[in-house]
């Protein structure tokens, strides 16, 4: 027998259907390089198999789905009343989107099945805002719902609401996230170091590179007058920066002018130097 592929929620945890009946299938690496209609044989490799029988019963615990998923309806109209006050108006599938993340969570965390967020300090430094309101969703959660998400669910909770607030799909912003973090180990393969995420002078470097991106994007003209020294004066970080504007250009297609690429070996300089 074999399972169909009906959705990967990240490398370890793929939604699967075998005999019409959707199944939870967890094993490392299960849902690496796989897509949706992709074929996974039935054998003693998948660690854990959870069926739909299953994830009812061990999620309900005092109360019902239905119940539950009211509660969670109740908790999101709230969390969005005051997103909305202090970063501005969502786009109108924002409540639906959180509702069914939310929901699926709960289940997952119940059945001890936590989902990696590989991106957790590069969103707290680049959202921080949404953050903020992430963390009082989980507050809220914990009081109304009786669940602890942590730190990964506040994670995409916050790419949800940042998603949301510029009118974007969450993996786009995702994508956007995981280019942050290839620039930083582009600086890191430059100088063999080390760089926090967590760190202030990371969060400052991170916040510098989105507004440069902004800037390239709107083809904003910006005046460097020493750039032509920078290739002799701020050898590695010149090269570190135009490896990282080939990869921006790349992936999402923004090109930086030379003025900007100089404006980001500033920011490589002021990285390193206050590591």
């Amino acid at each position: 027998m074999e399972y169909e592929v009906l959705k990967i929620y990240n490398n370890n945890v793929v939604l699967a259907k075998q005999n019409a009946e959707e199944v939870i299938l967890l094993s490392k690496g299960i849902g690496f390089g796989k897509r949706r209609g992709d074929k996974l044989p039935d054998n003693d490799k998948i660690d854990k198999v959870f069926y739909e029988t299953q994830i009812q019963t061990e999620s309900l615990d005092s109360y019902s789905l239905s119940k539950r998923k009211k509660e969670i309806e109740n908790v999101i109209k709230q969390i969005i009343g005051i997103a909305e006050s202090k970063i501005g108006k969502l786009n109108e599938n924002t409540a639906r989107a959180l509702i069914e993340h939310i929901d699926f969570a709960i289940e997952r965390l119940n059945m001890g099945i936590i989902i990696e967020n590989p991106f957790i300090n590069e969103i707290m430094s680049l959202y921080p805002d949404e953050y903020e309101i992430s963390e009082i969703a989980a507050k809220h959660i914990e009081e109304k719902l009786g669940i602890e998400i942590g730190e990964e669910e506040k994670g995409f909770i916050t790419l949800h609401l940042y998603s949301a607030k510029v009118n974007k799909t969450v993996k786009e912003t995702m994508k956007k996230t995981r280019l942050y973090k290839e620039c930083i180990m582009i600086i890191e393969s430059a100088y063999d170091c080390k760089i926090s995420l967590s760190s202030s002078v990371s969060k400052e470097f991170l916040r510098a590179l989105r507004t440069l991106m902004w800037a390239a994007g709107e083809h904003k003209k910006m005046h460097m007058p020493i750039k032509q020294y920078m290739p002799l004066k701020m050898g590695e970080s010149y090269k570190a920066a135009l490896k990282i504007t080939h990869l921006i250009e790349k992936e999402i297609g923004l090109y930086f002018s030379d003025d900007i690429v100089s404006f980001l070996v500033i920011e490589i300089e002021k990285l390193i130097q206050l590591l």
